[in-house]
């Protein structure tokens, strides 16, 4: 098998070619850091948003037994029954 010395042109361009590797994989890793923690970000908030229809629920639910079928008016705050 025959050896051959790369010259310092040739060197510096496969340095620059294992230098712009490195920088992607960090990038890369970067990345995917960031995206698990908007993945964690994105299931609390799922959580937190199950949790608000919950009580939405439970309060129309209340409304409902207090007085009867209706509806909110989101404009005036006003339960609007059904006649």
């Amino acid at each position: 098998m025959k050896r051959i010395k790369l010259n310092d042109k040739d060197y510096k361009r496969i340095g620059r070619i294992v230098d712009q590797y490195r920088e992607i994989e960090f990038q890369l890793e970067t990345i995917q850091s960031e995206l698990e923690k908007l993945d964690k970000r994105k299931e609390k908030l799922l959580e937190k948003l199950d949790k608000t229809r919950e009580s939405e629920t439970v309060f129309f639910d209340d409304v409902k037994d207090r007085f009867g079928e209706g509806k909110l008016d989101l404009l005036t705050f006003e339960y609007v029954l059904k006649e």
